[in-house]
């Protein structure tokens, strides 16, 4: 978090994507859903008395995902937004375990 925006409320955000940039149809249904397949954190760094002064802030955070139904196979997309804007795009692919 830059210096200048820390003691200020953010929300970041994330969501599932195909690989066409759709919300994945989950099993199960019939339409995928309008909320999409993601989450949402609300956070507010403080600064360090540590830090110095104009330094970014560091915030680490966890997503998870394991578990999540998605329909198939292939390539997928977490797409994050920063307070509305897009900040990052980190494909990621599906593959079938192996049966033993």
């Amino acid at each position: 978090v830059p210096w200048l925006a820390t003691n200020s409320d953010h929300a970041l955000t994330f969501q599932v994507l195909d690989e066409d940039g759709n919300t994945p149809l989950l099993p199960g249904e019939e339409e995928p859903r309008s909320s999409g397949i993601g989450g949402k954190l609300d956070f507010n760094v403080g600064r360090s008395p540590l830090a110095v002064e104009g330094e970014d802030q560091i915030v680490p955070f966890a997503f998870v995902l394991h578990g999540l139904p998605l329909p198939r196979p292939g390539r997928y997309l977490l797409l994050f937004a920063l307070d509305g804007s897009e900040v990052r795009r980190l494909p990621f692919s599906l593959v079938q375990s192996p049966r033993a």
